[in-house]
C-alpha cells in the first residue's frame, strides 16, 4: 500500500525532523556534519526553500522552513534524504546495509506567531538539552551557532524578540517540548 501523500501548504512554516535508523550516529566527525551541510546547500540550489533555522544532532537533524510551492518541500527533502544516505553509506563504507534514515521525514505546521518562537527555540536548544554544549550559540552545527553563511537563513516571518538571547538561555518548559515532540510524531500542528 502506498504512503499517504503529505498535504503541505505553500508559504506555511514547517518543523521537519529526520532520524537515523536504530539510533546510528549520522555525525561522528566534522567531516560528517560538513557532508550533510554540503548536501543541504545543493538541495537549496535545486529547490528554493526558505530556511529559518536548523540543528544537526549526532543521530538526527531539524529544519524550520517554508516554500512558495507546496510540492517543493517534499521534493527537496526526498532528494536531501536519498542523496545524503548514499553519500553517508559511501563515506562509512557500508553500502548495501539497509536504510540510513528511520523513515521519511516527520513534520508539523508552525504558525508565524509565538508558536514559531517556541519551535525555533526548541530546535536551537537541542544540543543544550543533549549535553553537547552549555549555550545554544556554542553549537556550530546549527543556525544559531554557524559561522559565516554556512546555510543561508531567511528573515523570520516575525520579529525576533529583543530578549531572544535570554529566551534561548532560559530554555522552554518541559510540557511545550513534549508537545513539540508529539507534533513531530503525529504530524499535527503544535498549538502551544
Amino acid at each position: 500500500m502506498a504512503r499517504k501523500r503529505r498535504a503541505l501548504s505553500p508559504r506555511m512554516v514547517y518543523h521537519i525532523c529526520n532520524r537515523a535508523t536504530e539510533k546510528v550516529r549520522l555525525f561522528s566527525s566534522d567531516d560528517d556534519y560538513e557532508l550533510w551541510i554540503k548536501t543541504f546547500r545543493e538541495a537549496l540550489d535545486r529547490y528554493p526553500l526558505e530556511v529559518y533555522g536548523y540543528c544537526l544532532m549526532p543521530n538526527h537533524w531539524h529544519l524550520l522552513l517554508s516554500c512558495r510551492e507546496s510540492a517543493m518541500i517534499s521534493r527537496a527533502l526526498k532528494w536531501l534524504g536519498a542523496t545524503h544516505a548514499i553519500r553517508w553509506r559511501k563515506r562509512s563504507e557500508s553500502i548495501g546495509r539497509g536504510a540510513v534514515y528511520q523513515s521519511r521525514y516527520r513534520c508539523h505546521a508552525v504558525r508565524a506567531n509565538q508558536i514559531f518562537l517556541v519551535v525555533a527555540r526548541y530546535i536551537e536548544r537541542n544540543p543544550v538539552r543533549a549535553g553537547l554544549c552549555k549555550q545554544p550559540k556554542d553549537w556550530r552545527w546549527s543556525s544559531l551557532g554557524q559561522s559565516g553563511k554556512t546555510i543561508p537563513i531567511t528573515t523570520w516571518p516575525m520579529s525576533k524578540p529583543v530578549d531572544w538571547d535570554l529566551f534561548m538561555t532560559h530554555g522552554g518548559c518541559e510540557l511545550q517540548e513534549q508537545q513539540i515532540r508529539k507534533a513531530l510524531l503525529t504530524g499535527q500542528p503544535f498549538i502551544g
